[in-house]
């Protein structure tokens, strides 16, 4: 009951604050609507920082707020799974900074909302195995694509496709074969963490939908793209820092900050269920991806 009290403080602490700063942005999405996705990227973060055994007294509060503000602003779900906070310990500060990121799936949302050019319906991704045949015809106007699946096949993975569904019925499709996944596997910290080891094509179809989503250009409505902007002064930037007058050093008598690496541990194995949940692909997804391994998108 105390740590669920203590979790309600600070998510409604950081809530405030975002919706501070949303009220004099132009309101880019409504206070409701900013505080509930607030509350859900709290939520999310405090159980990446119990996976650590951290706790909030070691985070540095006012960079959370600021990146949380970047991640309600555009409208991304926690509980969703379409944004995650990963701990990493700042050596210089001796702080944890939760590095908030869109997961391939809040990439995926972003692109089928605000594409440039024609309006994206749905991203589709396929495993593809020997047994199968998948082909696909590029023309100037659509990539006219088919797939024979050898159902309940155990052939060998050959690669992956993603394939971007337009409005008006057109496709953009993209392969990437083991090279190309591989090679943004060797790129994250946690290149054989659990996730890769144990659950590949997962987090493969991850990194699939991810390069794929990166490569569409999308442009934000305008008070999104303004309050986005914003956060890039640093005078908006000092003022939601000031809103949030460490937050977490009411709670300094919390189990005390354990971390050697600077990148958050992974979990051992056996503590780990022999099926993924999504969460758990888009934590080991972020570990590559705050590297900077993929290109990101254009907002």
């Amino acid at each position: 009951m105390a740590n669920e009290l203590k979790l309600n403080r600070v998510a409604e602490t950081f809530a405030d604050s975002v919706n501070a700063s949303v009220s004099k942005m132009g309101n880019p999405i409504s206070t409701g609507e900013a505080r509930r996705l607030t509350i859900n990227l709290v939520t999310k973060a405090n159980s990446a920082l119990e996976m650590q055994s951290m706790d909030w007294n070691k985070v540095d509060g006012n960079k959370f707020a600021v990146d949380a503000l970047r991640i309600v602003t555009l409208g991304l779900d926690a509980a969703n799974n379409e944004a995650y906070a990963i701990p990493y310990k700042n050596n210089k500060t001796g702080l944890v900074e939760l590095q908030c990121s869109p997961s391939a799936w809040g990439l995926k949302k972003l692109v089928m909302q605000y594409s440039l050019g024609k309006q994206i319906e749905d991203v589709k991704a396929f495993v593809i195995r020997e047994g199968d045949t998948f082909t696909v015809r590029h023309t100037p106007t659509d990539d006219v694509w088919t797939w024979e699946e050898d159902v309940f096949g155990s052939g060998k993975v050959k690669g992956y496709v993603t394939i971007l569904i337009n409005e008006d019925g057109t496709s953009n499709v993209m392969t990437h074969s083991k090279a190309d996944i591989d090679k943004r596997r060797a790129a994250s910290k946690a290149s054989n963490s659990p996730a890769w080891t144990k659950w590949y094509d997962e987090m493969a179809i991850a990194k699939a939908v991810r390069r794929h989503c990166s490569k569409i250009a999308i442009k934000l409505p305008d008070d999104k793209a303004s309050a986005l902007d914003a956060l890039d002064n640093p005078d908006q930037m000092d003022a939601t820092e000031r809103r949030v007058k460490d937050v977490t050093e009411r709670e300094a008598n919390q189990v005390p900050l354990s971390i050697e690496a600077e990148a958050m541990q992974e979990p051992e194995p056996e503590t780990i269920a022999d099926e993924p949940t999504q969460a758990e692909i888009d934590a080991h997804d972020a570990m590559g991806y705050i590297t900077g391994e993929e290109d990101e998108v254009d907002w």
